[in-house]
């Protein structure tokens, strides 16, 4: 078993759920079928990536300012930076090389992201 199955597997323990990999990608959900974290692992990656989708409910000019402005804010976001993806959906992303993660780091770096992504989703409800 390579290194991300190793790293994947110890999530599903952590999470008690059986997580796999789909072309090097797996995706999280909450109870309301809303996405938390998608998580790509590529067997031959130096990195592993998550993002996951932060909703912007009809956006003013003035909001993608304030987005672009917390990514210059590593209090508030924690080493995660906001990115429009190529259907211009904002994704709260981060990135780690494989090399650096175990299996305890990598379930702690998971779990904190989907924490981030909840604190993110307030932040930005709280400043529309």
């Amino acid at each position: 078993m390579n290194k991300t199955m190793h790293l994947l597997a110890a999530l599903s323990q952590q999470l008690n759920v059986n997580l796999q990999l789909e072309s090097g990608v797996c995706a999280l959900f909450d109870s309301h079928d809303q996405e938390v974290c998608v998580i790509e692992l590529f067997p031959q990656g130096s990195s592993a990536v998550l993002h996951c989708t932060i909703d912007i409910p009809h956006p003013v000019s003035g909001h993608y300012r304030r987005l672009l402005t917390l990514n210059f804010q590593p209090d508030l976001l924690h080493g995660c930076w906001l990115a429009l993806d190529e259907g211009d959906t904002v994704r709260l992303c981060a990135q780690c090389p494989i090399e650096l993660l175990t299996e305890r780091t990598f379930c702690q770096w998971v779990t904190g992201f989907i924490q981030q992504v909840a604190d993110t989703r307030l932040l930005l409800d709280q400043s529309a």
